[in-house]
């Protein structure tokens, strides 16, 4: 897994299958360990998960419920047409922001907001 600073945008990038066992515990810690200690932002780049079932998704819901309880965000970028309908499916897409690309995201987060 690889996590990187942009900003005050913490990018990370999860590898592997989230379906339980020490890649998805890395990943639930280091999304823990980057809101424990005041991370603004966060965008997880999905181009490297192969499969998330039910435990992968409940580490996203929690990390991004606690994210926005805090005034912060948390988007996802570069998902794959599987994992994009498992959102669909679970109604998870209207809930998470997605970007096609981490640039998309990182700009989407510290850009300011246009008024109407």
């Amino acid at each position: 897994m690889q996590v990187s600073q942009r900003g005050i945008v913490t990018v990370i990038a999860p590898q592997g299958f989230l379906t339980g066992g020490d890649e998805t515990e890395a990943f639930e810690k280091t999304i823990k360990r980057c809101l424990d200690e005041g991370t603004k932002h966060i965008v997880i780049d999905c181009a490297g998960v192969k499969h998330m079932n039910s435990v992968g998704l409940g580490i996203l819901i929690v990390g991004h419920s606690r994210a926005v309880r805090t005034g912060r965000r948390f988007v996802l970028a570069r998902i794959d047409k599987h994992i994009e309908s498992i959102f669909v499916t679970t109604k998870l897409s209207i809930i998470f922001d997605v970007y096609p690309t981490v640039e998309l995201g990182v700009a989407a987060l510290t850009e300011p907001q246009q008024a109407p």
